[in-house]
């Protein structure tokens, strides 16, 4: 009997050494020869449970681990894995109950509190979590997976200094912990220190080469430099290893939304069957068919998302953009309004400090309405100024500081002040205002396509400004010639490029007879022109005293010389339309660069009468539409 018994303890201690190394198959076949022997069975119980646990057979697991804490309940390391267990299949509380019993039983059992902290993180009970960490680490602050979830949580808070700093700490300890290192890595790249994060998930995948979200999270660190090729490689690694990975599907999804919508709707449909709930799935989903040119069962997906969380911002957006197209403004002007719903870290001055404005108001009130996002973007909702004043008693109009002088001059009846201009704003916090974002306006004077006002132009330029500049053009220029403007390029992070030209793409143009053209491209161009023949280069006029940037009033006049403007997507298109001065206008086709107020399957925009709209034909290819542009020029007179 006792040679048995020395026998079983021996077996029991190949079982668990062969656990360790990583060999369950082993480890199960030796505990399922002890089981019946009973001797120390809520061990043997305990290592079958972890085993299973290990090869994600979680039923048998929770079967094991029951009975192993059924035979022993006080035992804080039976309780913990039970707990660990529980999560994964995510019975969340009765797993919050097991590791709190844990603490209860021993209050310095850390291990207890760090996974008390995941579950109160899968809960959604973030502080708890917090704390939860933070108890963990006061008993020891060595725990590498305490430290790496604590620096996640502030990170989730945007405290990406105390994140850091936890982190380093961390890895004073564990210098390759692959948890913290992948953390370490991800906000590198929420300090878009791109190339920083890609060399520490390197580092990290040394050690461990089969983490799937290490590799997931490399691949989104190559993205980000735009190496797709290698990106798409590292996700599609992730899903080799996990293929229930939702990340890496999220992200190898994203990385081909754009050029190739029906891989990428593959990927989606995966993780959808995994998480029938999940908003950024049904959205991205969505999205695949707008790119397609396809708004209705774009609409469908964008609305799936809205159901499952009604403030979700992105699928709102994308839902405006897709009905915009279909000129169902009024749901449209709703679903974007949904970005000003509910307080950011980046809220607008004027939110925090004045009482919002609804439609639901009396429409004789005194208003604050301000402009927002880039200057091209103010200019189009300066558009709708004119119809507030007809509306409201008293208009404050707030713009960016450029733009004060052209609205002063443009908009007599409001009183218009710089955004940055905190002293004057304080003084109308006395006089009861109310305030909203200019794109509000939309939903009370834009509802449909045929309530946007036939108006050639809104904004005024200085007259005399405008006169000596078309004075100084024209003595570079023969009478009979025609003065057009060319802009070319788009400086926005983004997608400038998808929106942006070389000027030389515009030779079918700058070629033709009888022009002289004026350079309205801001920053520096001459780079640029100097790829131009002497020829042409002393054809297009390039005025140093007008700096597009800074000075937007004398920008204005500088535009309002000309017969014609030529241009991308950016600042000059917008200014020249809401001038009056015939816009000719190259739009990217539905995906990178494209904008939302640009509409799509029109040659003209509600917004700026006098514009014509010239669409890419194919993603990249903008020879056709310069070439349809230089034969509509030959034909203007």
């Amino acid at each position: 009997m006792v040679n048995e018994k020395n026998n079983n303890m021996i077996l029991l201690q190949k079982a668990a050494a062969s656990f360790h190394k990583g060999d369950v198959r082993t480890c199960i076949n030796i505990c399922t020869q002890l089981l019946p022997t009973n001797i120390t069975g809520h061990t043997v119980q305990h290592l079958l449970a972890l085993s299973h646990r290990t090869l994600k057979e979680l039923e048998k697991a929770e079967y094991y681990i029951s009975q192993a804490y059924k035979n022993n309940p006080n035992n804080i390391t039976i309780a913990n894995s039970y707990g660990l267990i529980l999560m994964d299949q995510k019975k969340l509380s009765e797993a919050q109950k097991l590791f709190s019993k844990a603490i209860r039983i021993d209050k310095s059992y850390a291990a207890a509190h760090t996974n008390l902290g995941h579950t109160y993180n899968q809960l959604g009970f973030k502080i708890k979590a917090k704390k939860s960490y933070t108890r963990a680490l006061a008993l020891n602050p060595k725990l590498p997976d305490a430290i790496t979830h604590l620096a996640l949580n502030l990170r989730s808070e945007g405290l990406f200094k105390q994140a850091k700093l936890k982190l380093l700490k961390g890895l004073m300890h564990f210098p390759n912990e692959p948890g913290i290192l992948m953390v370490s890595g991800l906000l590198e790249i929420d300090d878009k220190n791109f190339k920083e994060a890609e060399r520490i998930f390197k580092t990290a995948l040394t050690t461990q080469p089969k983490n799937a979200l290490l590799w997931c999270n490399f691949g989104l660190a190559l993205q980000k430099q735009n190496k797709a090729e290698l990106a798409f490689e590292a996700y599609q690694t992730a899903i080799n290893l996990d293929q229930t990975l939702q990340e890496a599907l999220l992200n190898i999804a994203d990385l081909l939304k754009y050029d190739k919508p029906i891989e990428s709707r593959k990927y989606i449909e995966r993780l959808i069957e995994l998480d029938l709930h999940n908003k950024i799935a049904h959205d991205m989903l969505g999205f695949t068919y707008f790119i397609e040119g396809k708004p209705q069962p774009a609409l469908v997906h964008f609305r799936t998302a809205l159901k499952l969380d009604p403030h979700y911002e992105q699928a709102a957006f994308h839902a405006a953009a897709a009905l915009f197209i279909q000129g169902e403004l009024a749901e449209a002007w709703e679903k974007y309004e949904l970005k000003y719903a509910k307080p950011t870290s980046d809220q607008n001055y004027m939110e925090k400090s004045f009482v919002a404005f609804n439609t639901g108001d009396i429409i004789t009130e005194k208003i604050i309405i301000w402009t927002d996002q880039g200057v091209g973007d103010e200019i189009l909702q300066l558009g709708m100024v004119p119809d507030a004043l007809q509306i409201f008693k008293k208009v404050v109009l707030i713009t960016s500081s450029r733009l004060v002088p052209l609205a002063k001059r443009s908009f007599t009846d409001a009183i218009c002040l710089s955004n940055g201009d905190k002293d004057s704003h304080l003084q109308l916090k006395k006089k009861e205002y109310k305030q909203m974002p200019a794109i509000k306006l939309g939903r009370i004077c834009r509802t449909s396509l045929d309530k946007f006002p036939q108006r050639v132009s809104y904004l005024q330029s200085d007259s005399l400004e405008q006169k000596k500049l078309y004075n100084k053009y024209r003595k570079r220029s023969s009478k009979r010639n025609l003065l057009i403007g060319l802009s070319w390029r788009s400086l926005n992070a983004e997608f400038g490029t998808s929106k942006s030209l070389c000027l030389t793409d515009l030779m079918p143009i700058l070629k033709l007879p009888h022009i002289t053209f004026v350079n309205l491209q801001y920053g520096d161009t001459k780079a640029d022109l100097a790829l131009l023949s002497e020829g042409l280069q002393n054809r297009i006029i390039t005025d140093p005293t007008v700096d597009q940037l800074t000075d937007m009033d004398k920008f204005a006049s500088q535009v309002s010389t000309l017969d014609m403007v030529v241009t991308i997507s950016n600042t000059a298109a917008h200014l020249a339309g809401s001038l009056g001065i015939k816009t000719l206008i190259m739009v990217p086709k539905i995906g990178r660069g494209w904008l939302w107020y640009w509409f799509n399957n029109r040659n003209d925009s509600p917004w700026y009468p006098k514009m014509e709209i010239y669409r890419q034909p194919l993603t990249g290819s903008w020879a056709p539409t310069i070439n349809r542009i230089a034969e509509d020029i030959k034909s203007y007179k």
